[in-house]
């Protein structure tokens, strides 16, 4: 107690100084690393020969469960912290937007995605699984090559 006076601490200012290291500490821990940063995630480019493609990417689980990412500009597209499974891959037309028969596409007129950059909507063969996929934790690129 003698060095808290000699110091010129009073008793307290002790509690304040606690308090705010404690608060300090908490704020510290809970706001470090990289926020908004997801931990898995999978990315990549959606094309039709050489042409990115618009609409939006399915994920759909063995139980059923969906996951739909929008295709932005030049093809890409994104899924952020995923659950690891095996998946199958199929394509969903853009808002307002239509598969495209399967024999316009190659000459047929681009449509917009939604990045305003011309891409080409999926076949009508790409809303049923074309593909499957293992998403595994981490980041992982996964580039869709429409057939």
């Amino acid at each position: 107690m003698k060095a808290v006076v000699a110091l010129g601490v009073s008793r307290g200012s002790r509690w304040v100084a606690l308090a705010l290291f404690l608060t300090g500490t908490v704020l510290g821990v809970g706001c470090s690393g990289k926020s908004g940063e997801p931990k898995d995630s999978v990315s990549g480019k959606v094309t039709l020969g050489d042409k990115p493609v618009n609409g939006f990417v399915v994920f759909k689980y063995e139980d059923g469960k969906e996951l739909l990412a929008p295709i932005g500009v030049g093809g890409t597209y994104k899924f952020d912290n995923p659950a690891p499974g095996k998946v199958q891959v199929s394509m969903k037309p853009p808002p307002g937007g239509g598969m495209a028969p399967a024999a316009t596409i190659v000459g047929g007129a681009p449509a917009m995605s939604g990045g305003g950059e011309q891409g080409v909507p999926p076949r009508a063969e790409h809303a049923r699984p074309f593909a499957t996929y293992e998403i595994q934790p981490g980041k992982q690129t996964y580039d869709i090559k429409l057939p």
